[in-house]
């Protein structure tokens, strides 16, 4: 729970008088262990470095023209990072052209 979703909980915890029991359910869980998991790699070195790239490719028009796709936008959730390294890897020669 983050955010104002976490305050509001935190809020409600502290004002309830009967104890709040939270639940997160099985795909946040998996979520978050998935995170921790990327971020473990290489200090968090894989992660970084792949969100680098993307971004910088994301602002390469002439590639997007090239290969007629866009890389996806990196968000904080793992299901799109997979969808980067699924990305990356379907392209992946057009994209060692590119960099030449």
């Amino acid at each position: 729970m983050t955010r104002w979703k976490g305050r509001f909980v935190t809020l409600m915890d502290k004002e309830s008088a009967n104890e709040v029991l939270r639940v997160w359910c099985p795909a946040h869980q998996m979520d978050l262990g998935i995170q921790d998991a990327t971020v473990m790699i290489s200090d968090g070195a894989f992660t970084k470095t792949t969100h680098s790239f993307t971004v910088h490719l994301r602002h390469q028009a002439n590639l997007q023209l090239v290969m007629g796709s866009k890389c996806p936008k990196d968000t904080n959730r793992w299901a799109h990072f997979q969808g980067q390294l699924q990305w990356l890897l379907t392209h992946h020669i057009k994209l060692l052209e590119w960099i030449e």
